[in-house]
């Protein structure tokens, strides 16, 4: 099995020199005595908004790590995780280990769901190669997004939540996602999905694209 290592958030620095000609440094204008980058409405230099951002961004991306670690534990005591081992052998799909904490059922051949990828806790299952799957990274954050929806749902409820959102996008849109909170949530376009709630018409195409679960 391949293991994936998430890349840590990069850092950049740099120092800045002053023009010639207009007497002004990087950091401040004399005339004005205001910095050069700096925001009025904050009273920071351009260097400490700067840092400040590269701080979010750390932080957030760390609280998105835990949580990408806690997901794949949530599913496997969920039960989500080993339902989805379960449809992958039941589907003759070859497992493997994915980035982040997924497994990846490939090549998977029941012929329902009819959905390119669907998901089952931590468990992407695909119609896909594993090389075809990894060439969608769209479609794989889509999936993903699947894991964590189980994860919030506390695992095996997701199904039955699942299938009502479906059935009410059908009677709002005629599709099942374009008005499903869960394929929403998942991101339309990264699924495949067209989003008929923003068509000119009625409202009541049914999508094109190759969908998934």
């Amino acid at each position: 099995m391949e293991e994936y290592a998430d890349d840590s958030p990069g850092r950049s620095g740099g120092s800045g020199t002053g023009q010639p000609g207009t007497h002004e440094s990087a950091t401040g204008n004399p005339a004005t005595g205001n910095p050069a980058t700096g925001n009025p409405a904050t009273g920071k230099s351009g260097t400490g908004a700067a840092a400040d951002r590269a701080g979010a961004r750390r932080r957030a991306w760390t609280v998105g790590r835990a949580l990408r670690a806690v997901v794949p534990l949530a599913n496997a005591v969920n039960l989500s995780t080993p339902l989805g081992i379960a449809v992958a052998v039941a589907g003759r799909a070859r497992l493997s280990r994915g980035p982040r904490g997924l497994l990846l059922g490939t090549s998977y051949r029941l012929g329902v769901p009819q959905a390119v990828a669907f998901t089952v806790g931590n468990v992407i299952l695909t119609r896909l190669s594993r090389d075809d799957l990894l060439a969608r990274p769209a479609l794989l954050a889509h999936e993903e997004r699947h894991t964590w929806q189980y994860a919030a749902c506390l695992g095996l409820p997701m199904i039955p939540l699942y299938l009502a959102a479906c059935g009410w996008s059908w009677v709002r849109s005629r599709d099942f996602a374009s008005s499903n909170v869960f394929e929403r949530l998942a991101g339309l376009a990264d699924g495949g999905y067209p989003d008929a709630r923003r068509s000119t018409g009625r409202g009541r195409e049914r999508p094109t694209g190759d969908g998934t679960g």
